[in-house]
This record gives C-alpha cells, sequence and structure tokens, in this order.
C-alpha cells in the first residue's frame, strides 16, 4: 500500500513538472509563432493584391455583424492604395477532409484576382492538391457576384475543375471560395 501511495506521489511530481514545462514554452513560444502567423498573412496580402500599399482591417463592428451570418467568415481586409480601396481580401473557412481549410480570396474590380490557401490538414499526397497553382489558378478572373461550381469537366465560366480523388478538400476550397463571394456581394457598395 505505501509503494502505491510512494509511485502515485512520484508520478504526481513528473507530471506537474512536466506541466510546467510546457507552459513555459508555451508563453516563450507563443509570441514567435502569432509574428510568423502575421508575416504569412502580410505576405499572402501583397501576393493577391500586390499594386496596394496599405491593408485596412475593415471596422470591427462590421465585422462582427458579417460573422452573425456566416461563423466561417474570419477576416476581411480593404487593400488601398494612397488611400482609395483598391480591393479586397476575405479570408473564409470551408470544411475539408482533415477539418476547415483556410482560404483568402482577393477580389478587385468584381473579380477574384487569386485564392491562397493558408492553413489546412488534409491528407498528404491527395488533399494537398488543393495547394498546386494550377488548382488556385482556375479561380483567377472569376466574377466575384457569382457562386462557384465544382465540376468534374468545366463548361461554364464559374466552372473550378475538382481535383481527382480529393473531392471533399476541393468541395472545401469552393465552400470558402463562395462564402468570400457572398461576403464581397455584401459589402460591395461600402468599398
Amino acid at each position: 500500500m505505501k509503494e502505491t501511495i510512494k509511485l502515485g506521489i512520484i508520478l504526481l511530481l513528473f507530471s506537474v513538472f512536466a506541466a510546467g514545462i510546457l507552459g513555459f514554452t508555451n508563453k516563450v513560444t507563443a509570441p514567435i509563432i502569432e509574428q510568423r502567423e502575421k508575416e504569412q498573412t502580410e505576405r499572402a496580402y501583397r501576393e493577391l493584391i500586390e499594386d496596394a500599399d496599405e491593408f485596412v482591417s475593415i471596422e470591427a463592428d462590421k465585422l462582427a455583424e458579417l460573422q452573425k451570418t456566416n461563423n466561417k467568415l474570419v477576416d476581411v481586409v480593404k487593400a488601398e492604395k494612397g488611400g482609395a480601396t483598391v480591393g479586397v481580401l476575405i479570408t473564409t473557412n470551408g470544411g475539408g477532409y482533415g477539418g476547415d481549410i483556410t482560404i483568402m480570396t482577393g477580389v478587385k474590380e468584381g473579380k477574384i484576382v487569386a485564392i491562397k490557401v493558408l492553413k489546412h490538414k488534409e491528407t498528404p499526397d491527395i488533399g494537398t492538391k488543393i495547394e498546386n497553382e494550377d488548382f488556385q489558378a482556375e479561380f483567377n478572373d472569376l466574377s466575384a457576384t457569382e457562386n462557384v461550381k465544382l465540376v468534374a469537366t468545366k463548361k461554364d465560366a464559374q466552372d473550378v475543375e475538382k481535383i481527382t480523388g480529393s473531392t471533399v478538400s476541393s468541395r472545401g476550397v469552393i465552400a470558402a471560395v463562395n462564402l468570400a463571394i457572398d461576403t464581397y456581394k455584401e459589402i460591395e457598395n461600402e468599398l
């Protein structure tokens, strides 16, 4: 009995020590991770709308209002040049095979200029094909006022061909882009 209590106390001490080390590590690394994510987002802004010199988030009240009707909306940022809005960057989530797929959609003059996959947990070599430039390039120059359709073979202007073997991931990207389109239509007159 005494041996069991002794082992229990030793296990408790090791657990407390390990939890302390994990907590300390998290405290040290959290700001670094946050800074890297911020830098990644800034790079994505500049890749999607190159001619902007400043990126300004929409008002928090407006974002919260938009998120009430769409909980998969992450952020809306105006791309400005010389104080004038030249485009908008809309970050949304779509459900993939491994969880949410975070997509940034760049819109300029009523057209999608490009999309960028920011985060996902899709299956390597299958779902990760959503990162391929050829797949993402299918969204370039599509209308930002009509929803995109996922199809096996492209027939219409708003069609995007699904990735063979990665239908769920493709649907997640389409869902995220269509949410960005819906958001753009809602704020288009305010830009």
